[in-house]
């Protein structure tokens, strides 16, 4: 182990890294991915999982609990985070997964392959011989129809970053005391911005966004995002070009879809001609709209995508999950009335649309949340609600049709695509089953992983309601056993179905197949 190595396993140790679910890491996302560009890929119910860089397991642990047929395994270099991980794994009674304290340059021969590799949050943040023997790993572990993900700082929208990282380098050395590095940054993080009201310029608005953005960050992501002794972008190109080299090959990116649509049309001309493979036309894109992240999807090089684009025939065999909400819910119009247009939203991106099927899909997706639906399925019952209820004949209603349409707000994350849907009730049952991994992380504190791969935060009556849900008692059960648990804090009927209601809406609850 060399020194810059040890300095960054020792950082890690003395500040661990929380991990937690990143969908756009989760085999569902990529064989999705895979799906729709014209690949098959591997079974994610019945299939061999690597994490390489899996910290204290907050991203892997949830995928054991959700896919007991499967295997997975993780690495890190930390021994504190291994540690934690399996204290998870074996409070949770997850045996379909081990955790390997140890160097990615020096695994163990034994591993054999895996259906999905991944690899969130470390490339850019090791030494080139460890990102050497990331990608040789991928390469001689990917099983025949396998994929891998790989997540990296991007240029050029990392550029400015890089500058901010340097002022607290910079700072540390020669002005701040380096004894309480965390707590410095966050002090001239806190302190800087106002000092610099009326200053203009590209670093100081990059300074601001930054400001902003880490407010509220923890201690850790702040010691390893911006004081890490490594900390590398790359052009797309570069790690595609890298990975070719081990036998890998690019499908395309596990969440920005985005194929630069509000682009001008002299620019995409422009595109055709600069752009003679897809990878190319995905770096002129990064460069002219800033990107500063890749999660980079790759196969076996023998197994090239057939599609350069996504292929909306493939939507009809994949579940449909609500990415975004109506914003007009208020509206008095029926469905399909001339001129009438409902608007949903996500974080990032709203669509209006005024085709009833559209209109009715993206509202039973919505109220169907957190669960998924088959999309032929949601075509027919959308297809017979729009006929019944009078609506326009002429608009779009073939399957087709709304393949296209939930293809493109996909694309936007309007809409979310799986192969397989997750093993959620929405609604409570009699004996309400709580995600076994949350009811643990809710007895540690208030944030919980869901069943759909998120991040919840939950309220102190969800907390104490969560822990007790064991799919065995009833109503009247988890009444007592929540009073039990807090002595003189009462809970009402009606409160506890509030929280159980909450409790579903936000993912948690399990389908009991017992």
């Amino acid at each position: 182990m060399t020194d810059l190595t040890r300095e960054i396993r020792d950082s890690y140790e003395a500040l661990p890294y929380r991990s937690g679910p990143h969908y756009a890491s989760h085999p569902d996302c990529l064989a999705t991915v895979a799906r729709l560009r014209g690949l098959e890929a591997p079974d994610i119910a019945r299939c061999r999982v690597l994490e390489l860089g899996c910290a204290t397991g907050g991203h892997l642990l949830p995928m054991a609990l959700v896919l007991p047929g499967s295997e997975f395994v993780g690495v890190d270099l930390a021994p504190g985070h291994i540690a934690t991980a399996r204290e998870s794994a074996e409070a949770v009674g997850l045996d379909n997964v081990r955790f390997l304290a140890a160097d990615v340059r020096e695994l163990p021969g034994d591993l054999g392959t895996f259906d999905y590799i991944l690899c969130h949050g470390v490339y850019s943040w090791v030494p080139g011989d460890v990102q050497e023997a990331v990608l040789r790993l991928m390469g001689e572990h990917l099983s025949e129809d396998g994929l891998a993900t790989l997540s990296f700082n991007a240029l050029p929208g990392s550029q400015p970053r890089d500058s901010v990282r340097g002022l607290f380098r910079f700072a540390l050395e020669r002005v701040l005391a380096p004894d309480a590095p965390v707590e410095n940054v966050r002090a001239l993080l806190q302190t800087l911005p106002p000092a610099l009201d009326g200053v203009e310029g590209a670093f100081v608005d990059q300074l601001r966004g930054i400001a902003s953005e880490c407010a509220d960050a923890e201690g850790y992501y702040l010691a390893h995002e911006y004081l890490a002794p490594v900390n590398r972008p790359f052009h797309l190109w570069e790690v595609v070009r890298d990975a070719e080299a081990h036998g890998l090959h690019w499908v395309g990116d596990a969440w920005d879809h985005d194929e630069g649509e509000g682009l001008p049309g002299p620019v995409h001309q422009l595109l055709d001609r600069l752009a003679p493979t897809p990878v190319d036309r995905r770096q002129w894109l990064d460069l002219l709209q800033d990107r500063a992240f890749h999660r980079a999807v790759f196969c076996r090089n023998e197994r090239i995508p057939t599609q350069d684009a996504m292929d909306a025939s493939v939507v009809p065999e994949l579940h449909a999950g609500a990415g975004a909400w109506p914003v007009s819910d208020d509206r008095q119009d029926p469905v399909g009335s001339a001129g009438a247009a409902s608007a949903f939203a996500s974080r990032t991106h709203r669509v209006s649309t005024n085709i009833p099927m559209v209109e009715v899909a993206l509202r039973r997706l919505h109220d169907a949340w957190p669960a998924s639906l088959p999309v032929r399925d949601l075509w027919e019952a959308s297809r017979r609600e729009v006929r019944d209820s009078g609506a326009d004949t002429r608009a779009p209603a073939g399957l087709d049709d709304l393949s296209d349409a939930l293809l493109r707000c996909y694309r936007h994350h309007l809409v979310s695509l799986h192969v397989r849907p997750f093993p959620v009730q929405a609604t409570p049952t009699v004996r309400p089953l709580g995600s076994p991994l949350a009811r643990h992380q809710a007895g540690r504190g208030p944030e919980v992983t869901n069943l759909v791969h998120q991040r919840v935060r939950l309220g102190e009556a969800e907390r104490r309601v969560l822990r007790v849900l064991d799919g065995e008692r009833d109503r009247v059960a988890v009444l007592a056993a929540v009073a039990m648990e807090e002595p003189g804090e009462e809970m009402s009927e009606e409160q506890l179905e509030g929280s159980l209601e909450v409790l579903g809406r936000a993912g948690l609850l399990h389908v009991d197949s017992r």
